[in-house]
């Protein structure tokens, strides 16, 4: 058979693969409509196989389509979201929970480790913990290693949440409410506050939890 001849497969009976040519002839006999049994690449719907091509690229789309889906759904459940953990009344976490809340609307400074100067990010925890008897060191980094880590799904109220913002992946650090917030003083120009835990900002920089209490 000439090499000159087009190729185009189609499925054939006991799951076998033929392979058939069709001629130049053939292909412009397929532009006239009077022509009903013209085999075309997609199958034609007088074609003798053209329907099982059709019902070939059929699953196929639908192959595409599940893979898709799968993907949405398993994007939505990489979202971590850590089970609301309160405080238990009276203990410590709560008392440190309940003293950050009160720093809120105290301006951030550079370098600010109390009320009457403000606070940078670690200056908020440094001066929260430090109240109620815990020491930690002065910068995000060094207090990243304090404690013991924590699994996001275990986080409670009174941990430490880390994070890498800036060009320069700079941490930062909040305390964990265990209502699925946090506390800390964000920079320069804003005010200690609280914010969720669930929005994409923060859960794509968050990097640690650390337990110190």
């Amino acid at each position: 058979m000439s090499s000159s001849l087009g190729r185009w497969s189609e499925p054939a009976a006991k799951g076998r693969r033929f392979k058939i040519f069709m001629t130049h002839q053939h292909r412009t006999q397929c532009n006239d409509p009077a022509v009903q049994h013209c085999p075309r690449a997609f199958g034609h719907r007088h074609g003798p196989h053209g329907r099982y091509a059709v019902f070939g690229m059929t699953q196929a789309f639908v192959g595409v389509f599940l893979v898709m889906a799968l993907l949405v759904m398993l994007a939505g459940c990489g979202t971590r979201q850590p089970p609301p953990r309160p405080a238990v009344p009276g203990s410590l976490a709560e008392s440190v929970v309940h003293s950050a809340a009160g720093m809120k609307g105290q301006p951030y400074v550079r370098g600010g480790a109390s009320p009457r100067n403000g606070f940078d990010c670690s200056g908020l925890v440094l001066w929260v913990y430090g109240k109620h008897g815990v020491d930690l060191p002065r910068t995000a980094r060094e207090q990243s290693r304090m404690g013991n880590p924590v699994p996001l799904h275990q986080l409670q109220a009174g941990d430490l949440v880390f994070f890498r913002i800036g060009r320069r992946g700079s941490y930062h650090v909040g305390i964990a409410t265990g209502r699925g917030t946090f506390i800390h003083s964000p920079k320069p120009g804003q005010r200690v506050r609280s914010e969720s835990l669930l929005a994409s900002y923060w859960q794509q920089r968050l990097v640690a939890v650390r337990r110190v209490l």
